[in-house]
């Protein structure tokens, strides 16, 4: 079972994208945040394989995110998840340790 956590503060792309992977039988979404304000307390709790991080959060970007999810949590894979095709903040994010980017369009 891979796990997932989804990090989105957009609420309606949020539980679909939790809707989606929970409707995959090889997937289970652990973790469905706003923000990353508790994300260490939350991961801890969590322990997903695989983040999809939003770049454009609020109060902490997800480029910050990343540094600190991989700080304390090296071995989750992190996908950026945005519906920007900003490639400076892509190419942070993957510098920082991310695995990866989707690029979505709403």
């Amino acid at each position: 079972m891979i796990k997932v956590g989804i990090i989105e503060d957009n609420a309606p792309l949020r539980g679909s994208l939790t809707k989606l992977i929970n409707s995959q039988k090889n997937m289970a979404c652990v973790l469905s945040v706003n923000s990353l304000m508790h994300i260490v307390s939350d991961l801890v709790h969590a322990m997903p394989d695989i983040v999809l991080l939003d770049i454009g959060l609020p109060n902490i970007s997800g480029i910050e995110g990343v540094k600190m999810i991989k700080m304390s949590f090296p071995e989750v894979q992190i996908l950026m998840f945005t519906v920007f095709e900003d490639e400076d903040k892509i190419f942070d994010a993957i510098r920082f340790g991310a695995s990866g980017y989707i690029l979505g369009h709403l």
